[in-house]
C-alpha cells in the first residue's frame, strides 16, 4: 500500500508476420505501458511502420466522429455487424446526412436573407418604392438617422423640403425629398443625425416575404427532424462503430511505437511484475511461440535510473483510493517514492473531524454527502464525497469528545470543552502536528537512503529529528527534569545544523525556522474549530431571543437556526476541507515528497 505496484522492463521480439498477432494480444490484455522505441538507442532497427488498413481506419474515423458530434449523439454504443456491413451502412448514412445538411444550409442562408429583407426600416416608410426614385429635379435620401429630423428641417427653414419620417425601433426611417440644387446644403444636416443609407428592392412584396420565410422555416424544421430521426435510428451503431474504430485505429498505429527491421520488430515497455508471466504465455501462444518475451535486467549501476523511469500505478484497497483524487491534484509519486496515500486517509479524516467536532453537523453532512452521491457520478465527483462522507462520520466521532450538538454543550463534563480548555487544545494540536511532520521525515529519511544511501539520508533527514531532540533535552532542563538538558541539546543542535549545511549548504540553514512555522501551522486545527463553535453558540443565543418573544418571532427564531447553522456548516466544511488538504501539501508532503512520476497506461481495451 506504501508502494506502487511493483513494475518489470520487458522487451518483446519477433517476426513481421506475427506483429499483428502480438498487436491483438497485447491489446486484449491490456497490461503493456509502452516505451517509445528511439532509433538512437538501437542503430540497427528502424521506426516501425503502421499497417496498411490504417489509413483506412482514420478517414472513417474522422468522417463518423464529425456526424456524432454534428448529431449530438452521446452514450454508449452497440456494434454487432461485420466490418464490411458497417462501411458501408455508415456510407448510406453519411450520403443521407450530407445531403440534407447541404439543403439546411442553403435553408438557413435563405432564411437570413428574408429576415434581413423584413428588417430594412425603409418598410416601416409604408409607401409606395416606385415614387423614392427616378427624380430629375429631386433628390431622395433613404435611410435611417439616430433621432427625428423633421422638425429640425422645419426650424432650419429648409420649407422646400418634403419628409416622410416612421419610428423605426432604435433608429428612424426617412425619405427625404430634395430640390437637387440644394443637396448639398442638407448633407451637414444629414451627418449631423448619423444618416446611413439604405436601398430597397422595387419588386418587393413584404407579404410575400412572409410567406416565403414561414416555408423556410417549415422547411428548417422538417430537416431538422429528419436528423434527429436519423440520429434516434443510428445513434447505437454510430457509437458502437466509432469505438470499434478507435480500436482499430489504435492498432494499426501502435507499430509506430516499435522498432523494426525489414524481417522482424521489438516493443519494449513496463508490465506489472505480478502479470509478467501471465503476458510472457500469452503472447507466445498467440504468436505459435514464434516472439521472446524477456524481461530486462540492468547492471548494478543502472537499476536504479531505469527504475525511476518506470511507470506508477499505485497500489491501495477500496477504502484508500477516493484519496489518489488528493493526491493526484498535488502529484503522482515516483516509483521508488512512497506512496502517501493510506497515511492521508488516515489523518486527513482526523484533522477535518478534528476541526468540525459537531455531532449534528456530521449527521446533516453525512446524509447530505451521500444523497449527493447519487446525483453525481462522475468518477472524480464520488471520490470527494466518498473522502467528505468518511469525514463527516469522524466529526459525529469528534462530536461525542467533545461533546456538541449543534453548538450546544450535551454532555456535562466532555472529555474535551474546546471552546473552555483552550491550553489543552493547543496543546494537543501541537502535539498532532509534531507527530505528523515526524512520520514525514521518517519517510523522507526512508525514501534517500533508498536513492542515495545512508549519510545523505542521515544528513538531510534524521537531523531535523536530531534537531528535535535537542530543544527538547534543552526544554526538560528548563522545566527542571533533566540536569545535563541544555548541554547535550546544544550539542545535539550543533550537530544537527552542521549535517544540514553539510547536506544542503546555507539553503538548510535558512529552513531552520521552518520547523517552529511547519509546527504552529497546525494551531489551525484548533483555531477553525473555536471558530465554528464561537458562530454556533452565536446563533443558538439569537435563536433563543426570537423564541422566548413568542408568537410570530418563533418563525423567525426557526429561520436563524436554519439559516445560521447551515451557513456555519458550508463555512465548516470548506474551511476544515480546504486546511486539511494544505496541511498534507504544505506541512507534510514537503518532508519526504518530490512527485512527478509518470502514470502506469497500458496499450489496451480498457482505455477506450
Amino acid at each position: 500500500m506504501l508502494k506502487a505496484r511493483e513494475m518489470s522492463h520487458i522487451r518483446i521480439s519477433g517476426p513481421k508476420s506475427r506483429q499483428k498477432d502480438v498487436v491483438n494480444r497485447l491489446y486484449e490484455l491490456d497490461l503493456l505501458h509502452l516505451i517509445n522505441f528511439k532509433k538512437e538507442e538501437q542503430g540497427f532497427l528502424d521506426i516501425g511502420i503502421p499497417f496498411p488498413e490504417g489509413d483506412t481506419y482514420s478517414s472513417e474515423l474522422v468522417k463518423l466522429r464529425g456526424l456524432i458530434s454534428y448529431l449530438k449523439i452521446s452514450g454508449k454504443g452497440n456494434f454487432n455487424i461485420n466490418l464490411g456491413q458497417a462501411s458501408r451502412k455508415l456510407l448510406d448514412v453519411y450520403a443521407n446526412f450530407e445531403d440534407n445538411a447541404k439543403r439546411l444550409d442553403e435553408l438557413k442562408k435563405e432564411r437570413e436573407s428574408l429576415t434581413n429583407s423584413l428588417g430594412n426600416p425603409l418598410l416601416k416608410l409604408e409607401t409606395r418604392y416606385d415614387l423614392l426614385e427616378g427624380y430629375k429635379s429631386v433628390e431622395v435620401f433613404k435611410g435611417t438617422v439616430k433621432a427625428p429630423i423633421k422638425e429640425e428641417l422645419a426650424r432650419r427653414g429648409l420649407r422646400d423640403c418634403h419628409i416622410i419620417e416612421k419610428n423605426a425601433g432604435s433608429e428612424y426611417a426617412i425619405a427625404l425629398f430634395v430640390p437637387r440644387k440644394k443637396a448639398n446644403d442638407i448633407l451637414p444636416l444629414l451627418k449631423e443625425f448619423n444618416f446611413k443609407e439604405r436601398r430597397l428592392d422595387f419588386n418587393i412584396d413584404q407579404n410575400q416575404l412572409v410567406r416565403k420565410l414561414q416555408q423556410a422555416n417549415e422547411e428548417i424544421n422538417k430537416v431538422e427532424n429528419g436528423f434527429k430521426k436519423l440520429s434516434a435510428e443510428n445513434a447505437e451503431f454510430l457509437l458502437g462503430y466509432e469505438k470499434k474504430l478507435s480500436e482499430l485505429s489504435e492498432k494499426a498505429e501502435i507499430p509506430l511505437r516499435f522498432g523494426a527491421s525489414k524481417n522482424a520488430f521489438v516493443a519494449s515497455g513496463w508490465v506489472p511484475t505480478d502479470s509478467f508471466e501471465e503476458l510472457q504465455k500469452a503472447i507466445a501462444k498467440s504468436a505459435n511461440n514464434l516472439t521472446y518475451v524477456e524481461e530486462i535486467k540492468h547492471a548494478e549501476g543502472h537499476n536504479h535510473e531505469e527504475e525511476e523511469q518506470a511507470p506508477v500505478a499505485l497500489n491501495n484497497p477500496g477504502i484508500v483510493k477516493p484519496y489518489e483524487f488528493l493526491l493526484d491534484l498535488y502529484s503522482l509519486p515516483k516509483y521508488m517514492e512512497v506512496d502517501p496515500t493510506v497515511l492521508m486517509a488516515f489523518t486527513f479524516p482526523l484533522f477535518f473531524g478534528f476541526m468540525l467536532g459537531d455531532i449534528g453537523y456530521g449527521i446533516v453532512t453525512t446524509v447530505l454527502f451521500f444523497l449527493l452521491k447519487r446525483f453525481f457520478k462522475s468518477k472524480d465527483m464520488q471520490a470527494i464525497l466518498n473522502i467528505l462522507l468518511i469525514a463527516s462520520i469522524s466529526s459525529i466521532f469528534f462530536g461525542f469528545v467533545f461533546g456538541e450538538f449543534f453548538g450546544l454543550e450535551i454532555f456535562e463534563h466532555p472529555l474535551i470543552n474546546r471552546a473552555h480548555d483552550i491550553p489543552t487544545m493547543m496543546m494537543i494540536t501541537m502535539i498532532v502536528g509534531l507527530i505528523h511532520l515526524n512520520v514525514g521525515f521518517i519517510i523522507g529519511f526512508y525514501n534517500v537512503l533508498k536513492h542515495h544511501g545512508l549519510v545523505k539520508a542521515v544528513q538531510e533527514k534524521l537531523s531535523w529529528l536530531i534537531l528535535e531532540l535537542g530543544i527538547a533535552f534543552i526544554g526538560l532542563q528548563m522545566l527542571g527534569l533533566f540536569e545535563f538538558g541544555t548541554i547535550i541539546g546544544a550539542i545535539l543542535a550543533l550537530a544537527a545544523v552542521l549535517m544540514l549545511y553539510l547536506a544542503e549548504g546555507p539553503k538548510g540553514i535558512i529552513e531552520l525556522p521552518s520547523l517552529l512555522s511547519n509546527t504552529l501551522s497546525y494551531l489551525r486545527l484548533f483555531g477553525i474549530g473555536l471558530s465554528s463553535v464561537i458562530l454556533a453558540v452565536i446563533i443558538n443565543k439569537f435563536a433563543n431571543i426570537f423564541m422566548a418573544m413568542g408568537g410570530f418571532y418563533i418563525i423567525g427564531a426557526i429561520l436563524v437556526l436554519l439559516v445560521g447553522h447551515g451557513l456555519n456548516i458550508f463555512l465548516g466544511v470548506l474551511g476544515s476541507f480546504i486546511q486539511s488538504v494544505r496541511l498534507h501539501y504544505v506541512e507534510f508532503f514537503t518532508k519526504f515528497f518530490e512527485g512527478g512520476g509518470m502514470p502506469y497506461s497500458p496499450f489496451g481495451k480498457k482505455g477506450l
